[in-house]
């Protein structure tokens, strides 16, 4: 299979994107019970998990620290696609409500979100910039841990 424009290296198409009350946790169980590589972990101030990136076998997940301690525990996907506007207004007109419009971020996706009508909630991207992992880490350090 060919690889798609608009999908990071080591990528596939969906990611789970998974919520937790301590991400770290779950990061060092998933790195010794399922030989786990943490290939991004952006953290906050607070040293909560804003986002990271765990390779496991050929696949990647997406993990996030939820910051309301009664807030529940979602799983989210995460969708890669050549054209993330094309994709959110299809999904939109299929009646999915906006969640957020697709816009460029700082590590190179252009992104958005829809929930389904079912209430999974799907964060669609089309990477415009490459940048590998290693240099996402290194920007982010640059300025958040002053």
């Amino acid at each position: 299979m060919q690889k798609q424009a608009g999908i990071p290296d080591g990528f596939h198409t969906i990611t789970p994107y998974l919520f937790y009350r301590n991400g770290a946790e779950a990061m060092a169980f998933y790195e010794k019970a399922f030989g786990g590589v943490t290939m991004l972990c952006l953290k906050k101030q607070d040293g909560s998990i804003l986002h990271a990136e765990m390779r496991i076998g050929d696949s990647m997940i997406m993990l996030t620290d939820v910051q309301d301690a009664d807030a529940p525990i979602h799983t989210h996907l995460f969708l890669y696609v050549a054209d993330v506007d094309a994709f959110i207004n299809r999904a939109v007109e299929a009646g999915a409500k906006l969640v957020a419009a697709p816009e460029t971020k700082w590590e190179g996706d252009r992104r958005g979100g829809v929930d389904d009508l079912f209430g999974k909630t799907w964060w669609v991207a089309t990477q415009v910039q490459v940048m590998s992992r290693a240099e996402l880490q290194r920007d982010w350090n640059k300025e958040h841990t002053k």
